[in-house]
């Protein structure tokens, strides 16, 4: 068995003009930024050079950069989006109503050029509140397991660039996803990994596929496409009362 490489320098921007990420993240990778493996800092991902680096998109499962940090990786390099959908179909996953999705916990790699990819590695099925969810630790540990298939000699990246992984949309809190994320970070450094699903990922250097976690996800009206979900038991987004389903007209 070959020996267990570390990731390429992880990189965490901040997105917003809080700093709010930046101060929970250096507490919480305090080892890590001492021992240079990670650094925290503000940024504009636009304005981070793509040379050698791989950018992690905290994508939803359809694959629609239009959101904020999403959205300017889509800007950054053009038709990003419309490639990582084209690959949708060939994974197999299908929701309910027969639309392809990526799961949370797998991840796929799109080349954007001789040294450069984005990882698309979704946070949620669909934009709503996964605070309550480990999300952003199977995201950033299934971005890891796709560049560690995609660069396994670590010969192509210097640098790996995430944000603030389920904060925003997701709402989870920034002190929790920092959390998350040193937790992924350290278990795929030591080794502790999650099994790849040989049946996709068989000769795919770009696709991780591990566990399915679809039945991990908030119960909400998005999730019954990929998971059962009684309609009783649905609250509001808002974290409202139970929904109670409408009487049938006569």
């Amino acid at each position: 068995m070959p020996p267990l490489l570390p990731p390429p320098t992880l990189l965490l921007v901040d997105w917003s003009a809080t700093e709010a990420f930046v101060r929970v993240a250096r507490a919480e990778f305090a080892a890590e930024i001492e021992a240079g493996s990670v650094r925290v800092f503000r940024a504009d991902v636009r304005d981070i050079a793509p040379s050698r680096t791989a950018f992690v998109s905290p994508s939803n499962s359809l694959l629609f950069f239009d959101g904020g940090y999403d959205d300017a990786l889509r800007r950054k390099f053009p038709g990003l989006q419309r490639r990582c959908q084209a690959r949708l179909p060939e994974l197999g996953f299908r929701t309910a109503i027969g639309r392809p999705y990526l799961p949370v916990g797998s991840a796929l790699v799109s080349p954007t050029g001789p040294d450069t990819c984005v990882v698309a590695s979704p946070t949620m099925f669909l934009p709503h509140d996964v605070s309550g969810t480990r999300n952003a630790y199977h995201a950033l540990m299934a971005a890891l397991m796709a560049l560690d298939g995609f660069d396994a000699d670590r010969s192509r990246f210097d640098a790996v660039v995430a944000p603030a992984l389920c904060c925003g949309y997701g709402r989870m809190p920034h002190a929790e996803s920092a959390r998350q994320m040193r937790e992924a970070l350290r278990d795929f450094c030591a080794g502790a990994r999650p099994p790849r699903d040989p049946s996709v990922c068989a000769g795919d250097t770009t696709l991780f596929v591990g566990p399915n976690r679809d039945d991990e996800q908030p119960i909400n009206f998005d999730n019954r496409e990929i998971k059962v979900i009684n309609v009783a038991d649905i609250r509001h987004e808002r974290g409202g009362a139970p929904l109670k389903p409408q009487p049938t007209q006569p």
